[in-house]
């Protein structure tokens, strides 16, 4: 039988670092997973549902964590890329993103583009001021090395599409020429 435990009793539950700040009640369960999806069918339409309470959508507390700003889009899409990782190099990588690194990256490039824009803004908004000459120029040069750097990030080949996606590979060939074999590997001897 489950026992279900509102978060107003059990402040632990949902403190106020969680990640989507909403309100929720743990399920605690034993047994087989058709009978523990059942129970939470019967709970959720039952005694939940009277209560006007119900069970969380798939990623929707990814979601609430990206509204409420606990997440960035980077991350939010490697909750997702965790959540569908069969092997462990996707896991790894969905891990990467969801420390934060990425979304830093392209946070840290965004400002800088601001600050460009800034600077070239001043120099037409207030050309009789006295604003360095060389503004210009710097800026010309700042934003060619923040484009190359850009086009190096972007220059891995797809790198993570194609880990996260697999690559199809079809063996073909004639009948009995030996393309199970080759799928299934080299005998041990």
């Amino acid at each position: 039988m489950s026992a279900v435990s509102c978060a107003s009793e059990r402040r632990s539950t949902c403190r106020p670092r969680a990640s989507s700040f909403a309100p929720c009640a743990t399920t605690l369960g034993s047994g087989r997973a058709k009978s523990a999806s059942r129970s939470l069918e019967v709970v959720s339409y039952g005694a939940l549902g009277r209560l006007g309470l119900r069970l969380a959508e798939p990623g929707e507390f990814t979601r609430r964590a990206f509204l409420n700003g606990k997440l960035d889009l980077v991350q939010a899409e490697a909750v997702a890329d965790l959540a569908a990782a069969e092997t462990e190099v996707q896991r790894r990588q969905a891990l990467r993103q969801l420390d934060g690194h990425l979304g830093q990256l392209y946070r840290g490039w965004g400002e800088r583009l601001l600050r460009l824009l800034a600077h070239l803004e001043a120099a037409i908004d207030f050309p009789d001021e006295d604003l360095p000459p060389e503004i210009e120029a710097r800026v010309a040069a700042e934003s060619a090395g923040l484009s190359a750097e850009i086009e190096r990030h972007l220059a891995d080949g797809h790198r993570g599409e194609r880990l996260r996606d697999g690559i199809a590979v079809a063996i073909v060939g004639p009948p009995n020429a030996g393309k199970s074999s080759l799928l299934r590997g080299p005998k041990e001897s």
